[in-house]
């Protein structure tokens, strides 16, 4: 589903190719919880999705807001809550946002 992000910005990207650019953003750099996003200490599943993406000026938290629903459906919870979870990786999320990313663009 095509999803514009900003009006600044003069390409549309879909939501798949959104979250694929989260996952190769966290690949690359620290992962956190508890924290939205901050090179210094690492960046949050939404986080890397923001940073991945050009630090959009974007509120992925919003309840409405495209990406963070696809992945509310993907994981069975919020994001946030998922990311935080102490037993989560940062392994499990790169797979969680790339499967995502397959799952609506199928």
């Amino acid at each position: 589903m095509p999803f514009d992000i900003d009006p600044r910005y003069t390409e549309t990207l879909t939501t798949a190719q959104i979250l694929r650019d989260g996952a190769a953003y966290l690949e690359a750099h620290k992962w956190a919880q508890s924290n939205s996003y901050c090179d210094e200490y690492g960046n949050c599943m939404l986080g890397a999705v923001a940073q991945g993406n050009g630090n959009l000026a974007c509120t992925f938290h919003a309840p409405k807001n495209p990406i963070y629903m696809a992945l509310r459906e993907y994981l069975g919870e919020s994001p946030t809550r998922w990311n935080d979870a102490p037993e989560r990786t940062k392994e499990q999320v790169v797979f969680a946002l790339r499967g995502c990313a397959d799952a609506v663009s199928s």
